[in-house]
């Protein structure tokens, strides 16, 4: 059912997108003076019909691909070959995966990351400290969590911050968790990546490993550090989130990334939270589910990348549409116990959104008002 046949009327007793503007006044005031339910669910539904639009245009976008693959009623979505393994556990696991943090600094202040203005707050995370679900947990406990748990584990996402910072710290848990026979896959910018360090990862067992370009802006490099990665693990990817800068820097390189022997090219829809959002505030911004607040070209990147790959006619490559909506499919599945990640915003949209958003497309917004007053 569309929005409009299910929405004919959104806003009862509102006839005209001035009238509308002076009703967003108004219940800000009201909120301004504490929650109010009503004055709430309006802003919702301003969000909610917002978000239809955006959604209904990256649908028609998705129509135009020949090799579009599409799963979950349309929440998941990848574009030529097989999904990896990791994000197969990831979406469709029925024991899922353990995301385990094992440190607390990086090398580089990314503007898209959370934690790129508070980096300095964090603890330092001791030799024998990893973190689970925010505990402290020394090897040996970790070892204990895996054995007990087994038979409700398919795998384990070394993730947050820069892995490689201490590579010496993940050895002995990697090949433990190895001979277990778990999957394991790791998050990286690839600067700090040598053959040498690559190497003692690979020896270990870890099974995919997964590089942020956007972090570099596709920098030589660290795409030859991938090209190094590939030779060594059974899988190899990129995972980084889409902006401007980085597609522009994406494809003026892709050459050199297709030809370095990753598998697979997972685009993250960019996420806001309280620490990056000021970076993008004038971006023209929308808000999936009330809480994945996210730019609105930030997926159509990602479809301007799965198009160019069918012009181009690229082989061996799945380019993943990792978007908020595959983020609330992870969820629906995903296990509520040891290592549930939440990725909801924990702040709302920037002040005066709404009144921006209902400007900036009047046109859209005009069919939801009430013809009858």
């Amino acid at each position: 059912m569309s929005t409009q046949s299910a929405c004919t009327t959104a806003f009862d007793g509102i006839s005209s997108i001035a009238e509308l503007l002076d009703a967003v006044e108004e219940v800000s005031k009201i909120l301004l003076r504490g929650f109010d339910k009503k004055a709430n669910y309006f802003k919702c539904t301003i969000e909610y019909l917002f978000q239809e639009k955006v959604l209904t245009d990256i649908r028609q976008r998705q129509q135009s691909l020949n090799h579009l693959h599409t799963e979950g009623h349309g929440l998941l979505n990848w574009w030529g070959g097989d999904l990896a393994r990791g994000c197969r556990i990831c979406l469709f696991g029925k024991n899922g995966f353990r995301p385990i943090r094992s440190v607390t600094r990086c090398n580089l202040r990314c503007h898209f990351c959370y934690y790129s203005d508070s980096h300095d707050t964090f603890e330092d995370l001791k030799p024998w400290h990893f973190q689970i679900n925010s505990r402290y947990r020394e090897v040996d406990d970790i070892k204990v969590m895996l054995d007990k748990q087994a038979d409700s584990l398919e795998g384990i996402a070394w993730v947050f911050f820069e892995p490689f910072m201490d590579v010496e710290k993940h050895l002995e848990l990697i090949g433990y968790i190895h001979k277990l026979g778990f999957y394991q896959w790791m998050y990286t910018n690839g600067t700090l990546c040598t053959r040498e360090n690559l190497t003692q990862l690979a020896d270990v067992g870890l099974n995919e490993l997964r590089f942020n370009l956007a972090a570099t802006l596709c920098d030589a490099g660290v795409i030859r550090q991938v090209e190094n990665a590939a030779a060594l693990f059974p899988s190899v990817g990129i995972e980084s989130p889409m902006f401007d800068r980085y597609f522009q820097a994406f494809r003026e390189n892709r050459h050199a990334i297709l030809d370095s022997g990753i598998g697979f090219i997972n685009c993250a829809e960019l996420h806001l939270h309280p620490g990056n959002l000021h970076h993008y505030a004038n971006d023209e911004l929308y808000v999936y589910k009330y809480g994945y607040v996210s730019p609105v070209k930030s997926r159509h990147l990602t479809y301007d990348l799965m198009a160019l790959a069918e012009a181009e006619d690229w082989k061996n490559i799945t380019i993943h549409d990792c978007s908020n909506q595959t983020k609330i499919y992870r969820g629906i599945l995903k296990r509520s116990d040891f290592g549930e990640v939440d990725y909801t915003s924990q702040q709302g949209l920037p002040p005066g959104w709404h009144r921006k958003i209902i400007q900036a497309h009047p046109g859209y917004f005009e069919k939801f008002l009430d013809s009858h007053t």
